[in-house]
């Protein structure tokens, strides 16, 4: 749980920090924030930890493995960490629960955890603008003007004389331009104007958003397919982006990247701007689109031929149809898909 997670989780669940901490102290229970986790310290029930350890669609690894180290004194644990909001709102609801329980009433707390999940999602969406598209945010930072306005003027200049093999990588430029676009799109949800997200509870284990200041342009949206553990990641900093799908393909792992860098950062040997990084088993492809420039494994950086770029562009579909698969799929399962 980053800062701002927490930050919002706590004004939704209406606590306060102790004085000049990270602590919040509610009932007999501390929870103290730290490291993008929450530890919690006091008298847990074994009992409810058993109950939120059953629950389904919800992150609850750990506390299955606290379970089974049986590391508890007598009917309570003194200490657990919790790493995510759903976890954090189910044992805040569950221990609001167990004090009623104690005075010999029936609590319903826990009918309000999905409210409560989808209000703190909501807010902290609302700080960030994940509909943001890459050319929106180049353009914000200004770092870089000169040399992407270049890569727009020449991917928008048909070739004077049109020669056949000119006219060949015009148009590859333009259908890797449309294509990682439509990739993106698959990869960041948010992006895509035929999911509805409104029900962000209802992703359960499969969806992970995380974001920090927006005043850093910090966010990460990861989406895991649980059944063959293929995934997909978009992430947003103040100083670039990147959009990744990793899949295996007849056994062999490959990820596929399109990320932007910007020139005060320290980049690998391919350099800052917007590119391409291929990385299978023993072999790694990288293409500036910037620049028109490829480096392949450890060789020097070299213009890219067309053969090359017909390479770059079979890869770009592939990887957009597993990204498509990863994220729509899950998606329609959930029936979050538009009419």
């Amino acid at each position: 749980m980053t800062n701002l997670e927490m930050e919002e989780l706590s004004k939704v669940l209406q606590i306060d920090s102790l004085k000049e901490s990270n602590s919040y102290k509610v009932g007999k229970l501390v929870y103290t924030h730290k490291n993008d986790k929450v530890v919690v310290t006091g008298n847990i029930p074994v009992t409810v930890i058993q109950e939120l350890s059953m629950l389904p669609d919800v992150k609850t690894c750990y506390l299955k493995q606290l379970l089974s180290l049986n590391k508890k004194d007598g009917e309570f644990f003194k200490k657990i960490e919790i790493n995510t909001i759903e976890e954090f709102v189910l044992l805040f609801q569950y221990m609001e629960d167990y004090a009623v329980s104690k005075m010999g009433l029936i609590g319903n707390s826990c009918d309000l955890c999905d409210e409560i999940i989808e209000e703190t999602y909501r807010n902290i969406l609302n700080k960030v603008n994940l509909r943001m598209s890459n050319d929106e945010w180049i353009r914000k930072k200004h770092y870089f003007d000169g040399i992407y306005e270049d890569y727009i003027k020449r991917l928008s200049k048909k070739p004077f004389f049109k020669k056949e093999k000119a006219m060949m990588e015009y148009d590859y430029n333009l259908n890797i331009r449309k294509n990682i676009d439509n990739f993106d799109s698959y990869v960041n949800p948010y992006l895509n104007n035929s999911i509805s997200l409104k029900k962000i509870n209802k992703l359960g284990d499969k969806l992970t958003i995380s974001v920090d200041k927006p005043s850093n342009d910090g966010v990460m949206i990861k989406v895991v397919d649980n059944d063959t553990n293929n995934y997909v990641i978009y992430e947003r900093s103040d100083t670039g982006f990147y959009y990744e799908v990793g899949y295996d393909f007849k056994g062999q792992f490959t990820s596929f990247r399109h990320a932007f860098e910007l020139n005060n950062v320290k980049c690998d040997k391919v350099g800052p701007g917007e590119r391409i990084v291929i990385s299978e088993k023993d072999h790694k492809t990288y293409f500036n689109i910037t620049t028109n420039q490829i480096v392949i494994d450890k060789g020097s950086l070299m213009p890219i031929t067309l053969e090359q770029k017909k390479k770059i562009y079979d890869e770009i579909l592939t990887a957009s149809a597993y990204s498509e698969d990863i994220t729509r799929n899950m998606f329609k399962e959930k029936n979050l898909i538009k009419k």
